[in-house]
């Protein structure tokens, strides 16, 4: 739940604007407007309705409050310690025997569960972390694959599901609101369990989020609880004991959400995330006033080695109180002499930054009591803006607005995106597309940007883009997209970029929707999780549109499988002459790129595919040349760089479009030059070029530009 979705206000871009009050007034009308309809309805809008009644009148509350004033930006100190119980979810009721029989909201609703059946021993040993090798793959070149995949938690009580994954070693969970499903990986359901269940609460339990830790071999699970009629909240952690999720039992933490360090607010997490290192897990929510107002974003800090053999835990708060949706980083590795945490930032409206949170020193603090302390580093990005409403045949759907979405970090990589508004030029303005940022991350060094790029595709509008990098520090990216022409329905995608390209190249439909959507938003994100088995696989879970007007839930497997035998960076020659020489062997081999065990006939038809990618080869030509200034002596000129491989460029100049002279001669990464001296009122022809040691690119376009008089 979100301040935007669970209240009724439209949209979080109300924050920074007092135009707040506007949305949350047409905000409560709608939601009295479809009180008319209730009678009309099945069962679940009938739920629906009923929920947003309240939402509405709790809104109207929100209304007659002056939003809190902001502070310091960073406030932060020790909090409350929590106990946890232990819970076997062996014994607990299945959610398809609870939630989807019921009629009313589960706020409305006093649930029964049953007792359990036999005490379990929560002593067990636990399976212990799963030790990877974190170095990057000599198998540079690659092709997504798509693997097992099957369908998520069905349908509860609630719209939209806002799901997520966590892959372990043998199990997937996919959450939603607010079921919890475990899987085998081939998608055999072993338990569906209702989040109330789970807690023992008939409160209001919302916004699902699931992680694998891959340091210690847990899974982590958590909800945000909200009462409103007695103004409590919390975060609601469950923490695996294994990687066994259905025999090695779970800690349940209940962490305090109307408090900051010793400072009781009065306030509850919304758009609850969690993420981890190696010595710390941290949870994060937006706050929101019981009787009104945002309070920015807050973290807590516990200590694994206190949650993780279900101790009672100390806590750490920060309130990041100018942050809109801090996301906490899942970080995959870490330098042994590193303590430290990361959290990022997007403006939810618009901006050409991103807000990255340093924490330094979370673990010292849980070993000696010193405080940590906080470093905040405006990233600069390329300009973006919140998106426009995804267009869907017979409608459109709601898809957030430009928050940060998710991050993850792998070899000091720290990947994140966002959804953002964009024009493709093709006379239908801003479409949805996603942006996705790949930072070099270091506790003392200032972040370097390595990649800041758009993705989407001129018709279409992308949402919910959720990324995950992997130990070849390539990405797979889980994303919606709809389209009212051509007709798509709400559909779920996987989007690969493999590593040391310039941008994303392969995308492949996993479920098709199949009907318009009719539930206005549709949801909040969508979730991937790395496979710890070879830290390479990742899984992901997106929604498709049903010809119901609801939604479903699919879950897919992906990965790169390797083509690059030798891992020159080149699928040629030798390649092929390695498969063939190791034709029929067995074993952990380069050649069975495939992993299935034996070098075969998949193998050799891998590398012949793939033959020559990774090669060297010329770079890409530079596109959009323009002109930013013009003067009676000189031009400015600026191009985009498409090119990840380029030595650099050269900007050519002519008076009549046929006989060239180079004009300048810059180096790698340049946009931009100015060309001098010019005569005035002179008419010229301008182009760009890349080159490298392989050769020179296409050129961009030619421009035709005069000087003034």
């Amino acid at each position: 739940m979100d301040g935007k979705k669970r209240l009724g206000c439209p949209s979080l871009r109300w924050l920074p604007k007092l135009g707040w009050l506007k949305a949350g007034i047409s905000t409560l009308k709608q939601e009295y407007r479809d009180i008319g309809f209730f009678f009309k309805t099945d069962t679940h809008r009938r739920c629906g309705l009923i929920k947003r009644l309240q939402s509405g009148l709790l809104w109207f509350g929100v209304l007659l409050v002056v939003t809190a004033s902001w502070g310091q930006e960073v406030v932060q100190g020790p909090g409350e310690w929590v106990t946890p119980i232990f819970r076997d979810i062996r014994d607990l009721p299945q959610a398809d025997e609870v939630d989807n029989k019921l009629e009313l909201p589960k706020i409305f609703i006093k649930r029964v569960h049953k007792q359990k059946l036999a005490e379990y021993d929560p002593r067990r040993t636990s399976e212990g972390a799963v030790t990877i090798d974190h170095n990057v793959s000599d198998f540079s070149v690659a092709a997504l694959n798509l693997g097992r995949g099957f369908l998520g938690p069905p349908r509860n009580e609630y719209d939209p599901p806002d799901p997520d994954i966590a892959a372990g070693p043998n199990h997937v969970i996919v959450v939603n609101n607010d079921d919890i499903g475990i899987y085998t990986k081939d998608g055999a359901r072993l338990a569906l369990i209702d989040a109330n269940t789970l807690f023992s609460s008939d409160e209001f339990i919302f916004d699902s989020w699931a992680a694998y830790d891959n340091w210690e071999g847990r899974f982590l699970v958590l909800f945000a609880r909200f009462n409103n009629s007695t103004s409590q909240s919390s975060w609601e952690l469950a923490v695996s004991r294994t990687s066994d999720p259905i025999n090695g039992g779970w800690w349940l933490y209940r962490v305090n959400g109307r408090t900051l360090g010793s400072q009781d607010r009065n306030v509850w997490p919304d758009y609850e995330k969690v993420g981890f290192n190696r010595d710390v897990v941290v949870l994060s929510a937006n706050m929101f006033g019981f009787g009104g107002g945002f309070f920015g974003s807050q973290i807590v800090v516990m200590s694994k080695a206190q949650v993780y053999h279900g101790q009672t835990a100390q806590r750490y708060d920060f309130a990041f109180q100018n942050d809109v949706t801090a996301q906490p980083v899942e970080m995959h590795t870490q330098s042994p002499d590193e303590d430290v945490f990361y959290c990022i930032t997007s403006s939810a409206n618009s901006g050409s930054s991103l807000t990255l949170r340093k924490i330094l020193g979370p673990a010292r603090f849980f070993a000696d009591g010193t405080p940590p302390t906080v470093v905040t580093e405006a990233v600069p990005v390329s300009a973006f803006a919140s998106p426009p409403n995804g267009r869907q045949p017979g409608g459109s759907i709601d898809n957030i607005d430009a928050r940060m979405l998710n991050a993850t970090l792998y070899h000091n990589l720290l990947t994140c995106a966002h959804g953002v508004a964009f024009n493709w030029n093709d006379s239908q303005g801003n479409r949805g597309a996603i942006k996705i940022y790949q930072l070099e991350v270091s506790p003392t060094q200032p972040t370097i940007v390595r990649q800041d790029r758009i993705y989407g595709a001129p018709g279409y509008d992308y949402f919910y883009p959720a990324v995950q990098i992997n130990r070849d520090k390539d990405l797979i990216i889980s994303v919606g997209r709809s389209s009212s022409s051509p007709a798509t329905f709400a559909q779920a995608l996987i989007v690969g970029w493999r590593a040391n390209t310039a941008q994303p190249t392969d995308s492949v439909t996993v479920r098709n929707g199949t009907g318009t959507y009719t539930g206005g938003r549709w949801g909040d994100y969508f979730g991937v999780g790395l496979d710890p088995i070879d830290n390479r696989t990742v899984w992901t879970v997106g929604q498709a549109a049903l010809s119901t007007g609801s939604w479903e839930l699919w879950t897919q497997e992906v990965s790169y499988i390797r083509q690059d035998v030798n891992g020159d960076g080149c699928v040629n020659d030798l390649d092929l002459l390695a498969v063939l020489f190791a034709f029929g062997l067995t074993g952990e081999r380069p050649e069975d790129l495939d992993l299935n065990g034996v070098v075969n006939d998949e193998d050799l038809l891998i590398v012949i595919l793939a033959f020559g990618n990774g090669c060297p080869q010329p770079p890409a030509a530079p596109s959009n040349l323009r002109s930013t200034r013009i003067q009676r002596t000189f031009i400015d000129l600026a191009w985009d760089d498409n090119s990840f491989n380029e030595n650099g460029y050269k900007v050519y100049i002519s008076r009549d479009n046929e006989f060239w002279v180079e004009a300048a001669n810059l180096p790698a990464n340049s946009v931009s030059a100015r060309i001098q001296p010019l005569f005035p009122n002179t008419l010229y022809f301008f182009r760009v070029q890349a080159y490298n040691d392989q050769g020179v690119s296409p050129f961009s376009n030619t421009l035709q530009l005069q000087t003034l008089p």
